[in-house]
């Protein structure tokens, strides 16, 4: 008599087949088997597409790493259960994700990190500089260490990478800046400066120059090929700040010792101009060559330049007219030090940095408004890093913690706890496709050079903006996003299998507009007198209209400011009073 095939067999003829049917193709693992039926033949292995994991030999729906659209953007499950974001498949169903950060990897070096991570271009390694005195190049997936190179001085530096990818540049304590293969770490070349060489190399659009400063007070710019000097600016104080580009590379911004502010020609190493940052009260300044100063950043359009300033009658952050050197306005933070370098949101509104004082500051990049801030528990004095879509600030903080925080409302939305202080000036830094993100420590002692810095690679990904789309185990995982409110509103409970319900904002909060908020509604505006805009309501920020802010002893003069609406910036001093009329559109 005649049987049917059993499952993954076939029979594609009729016959006497007495050993039973062929076996189907077997596949390789993360492959399933497609095409082999009871008559159809063998089959064949084809992978998952995108977006989709092997379970029980069938490719099923997954979880986005990233949002708003999860089949542009969409990580496997597999990949999911690795990271740590979720423990199991029953802890994805039921919507129990982690909101802390999740460690990928880490790498022990033999000192304290306060270098700033670099990838390279393909993402597949990330460079890093150690108080061991090495540059490391460590595998970006696994966190293997790939090569090091041993300078003789500490490497405090960012590390440089060529667009090629095929240099990488560093400066090192022993007063070189080193040029090395990326791939095996043999050395180039390397250019001698008369001091410490802190500063973070940057390289011109072309990549043919590279700029750096030393603490022998020049700026430099170098041939990237050959390692030759171009010229050299001499600013009168310690350059420890990392230099930064105009857009189209004709312009070199760079903080001094003798804290000015800087800009060059990028060509003949002229200078165009500069800016006092403040000043530093008391000798011990001039013999501490680490200590760490600000380096500026421009807007995404380069007409504008932000730095912060140091010193007890200049704290704050700076913004200034790019051409001309002009100040267009200056928050002032109540900090006595704004080492953090300025990160600007991809639409240029919002300029971000912290500060000692124990803050992560958000101003409209326009008027120097402040939109928000955020309190840590130990100074911020590393730079702030955006994701691509804006929406998220990532900081490193000396209380220990890396803070994931809303770039809209300033709510936190997760922290990784790294054990150790976030290294002075280590930044984070991401990955190309921004599902990681890189970060160093400044180890177990308290003053460097420490013993065991670390560089962790930490889940950049947040999921809590999805719920689980299925209505039965059985079904294929796959994630929707929470529920979208009104403008007035803000998502609550989204979780499991709910996409959550909607709550009006709390008072003083308000949302302009509909949207996923789970973090809660942004703050609405904050008058000159440190009051609530009267006018703020759930779908408005307020304004403070013609409201009259507190007069401001500034020593001979009184600043007093008035805030009008349709008033153009007007300023008029005469040591008795000082009118600021600003508009507020």
């Amino acid at each position: 008599m005649c049987q049917d095939c059993p499952a993954n067999t076939f029979a594609e003829s009729a016959g006497i087949r007495l050993d039973g049917c062929a076996p189907c193709v077997t596949c390789s693992a993360g492959k399933f088997l497609g095409g082999c039926s009871a008559t159809a033949g063998p089959g064949g292995c084809e992978a998952c597409p995108r977006g989709r994991f092997l379970e029980g030999g069938k490719c099923s729906g997954c979880c986005p790493a990233g949002y708003p659209d999860p089949d542009v953007d969409c990580s496997s499950v597999s990949q999911l259960l690795a990271s740590g974001i979720v423990a199991s498949v029953e802890a994805l169903w039921a919507g129990k994700w982690k909101k802390e950060g999740v460690k990928r990897w880490q790498f022990t070096t033999q000192g304290s990190v306060h270098s700033s991570p670099t990838l390279s271009p393909d993402g597949e390694s990330v460079f890093v500089g150690s108080f061991d005195k090495r540059l490391y190049s460590i595998n970006a997936g696994s966190g293997a260490l790939r090569w090091s190179f041993s300078t003789s001085g500490v490497v405090y530096s960012k590390p440089a990478v060529s667009p090629d990818g095929a240099t990488v540049f560093v400066g090192s304590g022993d007063y070189n800046l080193y040029a090395l293969n990326a791939a095996s770490g043999a050395k180039r070349w390397s250019f001698a400066t008369r001091d410490f060489v802190y500063s973070s190399p940057v390289l011109s659009p072309d990549g043919a120059m590279v700029f750096v400063g030393s603490t022998d007070h020049n700026l430099y710019a170098i041939n990237a090929v050959s390692g030759d000097k171009r010229w050299s600016f001499d600013t009168g104080g310690y350059v420890q700040s990392s230099p930064a580009l105009s857009p189209d590379g004709s312009t070199v911004f760079v903080v001094s010792a003798d804290f000015n502010m800087y800009a060059i020609n990028a060509a003949s190493g002229a200078k165009r101009w500069s800016f006092s940052v403040g000043a530093l009260e008391g000798p011990w300044f001039y013999t501490r060559k680490i200590y760490q100063l600000p380096s500026p950043a421009l807007s995404p359009d380069g007409a504008t330049v932000f730095v912060g300033s140091q010193g007890s009658h200049d704290r704050g952050l700076h913004a200034i007219n790019a051409v001309s050197g002009a100040k267009r306005w200056s928050f002032t933070t109540g900090s006595p030090h704004v080492t953090s370098t300025p990160a600007i949101s991809p639409d240029g509104a919002t300029v971000f940095f912290g500060t000692h004082s124990s803050k992560l500051y958000a101003l409209d990049a326009t008027s120097g408004a402040n939109r928000w801030s955020f309190t840590t528990q130990g100074a911020v004095r590393s730079s702030p890093a955006l994701s691509p879509d804006g929406e998220t600030v990532f900081v490193g903080c000396d209380d220990t913690k890396l803070y994931a925080v809303d770039a809209t409302s300033g709510v936190q939305r997760w922290s990784f706890t790294i054990g150790s202080a976030v290294g002075f000036c280590s930044s984070p830094t991401f990955s190309p496709d921004y599902s990681t993100i890189f970060v160093g420590s400044q180890g177990q002692e308290a003053v460097p050079p420490g013993k065991d810095g670390k560089l962790f690679a930490i889940v950049a990904t947040s999921l809590s903006h999805f719920h689980v789309n299925a209505t039965s185990k059985t079904e294929a995982f796959s994630c929707a996003p929470c529920t979208t409110c009104p403008a007035g509103q803000h998502t609550v409970q989204c979780e499991g299998q709910s996409g959550g319900t909607c709550k009006p904002c709390a008072p003083g909060t308000f949302a302009s507009s509909k949207g996923v908020r789970i973090e809660g509604c942004a703050k609405c505006v904050v008058c000159a007198d440190g009051k609530l805009a009267p006018n703020c309501t759930a779908t408005s920020p307020g304004s403070c209209g013609t409201h009259w802010g507190a007069a401001k002893d500034t020593g001979y003069c009184v600043t007093l400011i008035v805030t009008m609406p349709y008033t153009k910036v007007r300023e008029e001093r005469n040591c008795n009073l000082a009118w600021i009329l600003r508009t507020r559109r």
